[in-house]
């Protein structure tokens, strides 16, 4: 039997899921206000987002349409995330993501695992 060397983290993710993934940051925002902002256009290639809320207000978030306080997944103030994966949640990381605020000037930092 052959033992595979398993180098760093991106190699373990090859051989998981039989492809080559990088992460990147997508944004670091600080202009989310009562106005529907597009978080993250949509990418076929994306397998995975996380976002985290690093701002005193309320975020919310929403997929394939604008974001309201009344319609959208709340990102609690100071770390309140959000974090999606194509096998546990199908093509949602893939989809254009919308982000409004409850109050003006919130931040949110993003991160993307795409298909390299």
């Amino acid at each position: 039997m052959t033992t595979e060397r398993i180098k760093d983290v991106y190699a373990l993710l090859a051989r998981e899921y039989g492809i080559k993934m990088s992460w990147r940051e997508l944004s670091l925002i600080d202009d989310v206000d009562a106005t529907d902002k597009e978080l993250a256009l949509a990418n076929p290639n994306r397998v995975a987002l996380i976002v985290v809320n690093v701002s005193s207000g309320t975020i919310y978030l929403r997929p394939s349409r604008a974001a309201t306080t009344t319609a959208g997944i709340v990102l609690v103030p100071s770390g309140g995330f959000m974090s999606l994966a194509y096998r546990d949640d199908g093509p949602l990381p893939a989809l254009s993501w919308h982000a409004i605020g409850s109050a003006g000037n919130l931040a949110y930092i993003a991160f993307e695992g795409v298909i390299a």
